[in-house]
């Protein structure tokens, strides 16, 4: 289904409701990793307004300590940021936002934060998120893709189905379920 409109009226639309989320961006044959080692050059401007908007919605993005050395994080605008990793990270902390290092697994890391922050969108690697979609802690899961073949290729590797849109330059699949869902915090 190819959707039409303002972008950013798009994106929040397609967000809105889903406390805990995460996104994938994939090449044309659904790998997340491309020819340099990390994700970047994988998605275009519109995945980018994309993943702006999936962190805007949260109140705290997390990452693996792999993923945020690779891809050369930066800080989310407004959300804080939580790593897990045993190795540390350096990054500059905006004044009014926290850097939480955590050490467990993914789950149990996103399990912490699930239950301090109430919104939290994920950013890990295919392990991760794999481990999080098996134990259904999301409330969605974002592929994007500047190729339909790749999200195709992505969904049918990890025997998940979703709705598929074409949004603009972009190819995005939505895999939404039930998760183990809490109150939202105030």
């Amino acid at each position: 289904m190819k959707l039409t409109g303002n972008l950013p009226s798009l994106l929040e639309a397609l967000i809105s409701g889903f406390r805990f989320t995460a996104s994938l961006v994939v090449d044309p044959k659904g790998s997340s990793i491309g020819p340099i080692g990390n994700s970047k050059g994988l998605g275009n401007a519109t995945d980018l307004e994309l993943l702006k908007a999936l962190r805007r919605n949260s109140k705290v993005v997390l990452t693996s300590g792999r993923t945020f050395r690779a891809d050369q994080y930066r800080f989310p605008r407004a959300a804080d940021l939580a790593v897990l990793t045993r190795e540390g990270v350096s990054i500059t902390v905006p004044e009014d936002r926290r850097l939480l290092l955590l050490s467990g697994g993914y789950q149990s890391s996103f399990e912490e934060l699930r239950d301090a922050y109430g919104a939290v969108h994920v950013e890990f690697g295919e392990t991760g998120i794999r481990e999080l979609v098996s134990n259904r802690n999301l409330d969605a899961l974002f592929i994007s893709s500047t190729s339909a073949d790749g999200v195709e290729a992505y969904l049918g590797r990890e025997g998940l189905d979703g709705a598929r849109f074409e949004l603009a330059d972009l190819f995005l699949a939505v895999v939404a379920w039930h998760s183990k869902i809490r109150p939202a915090r105030g």
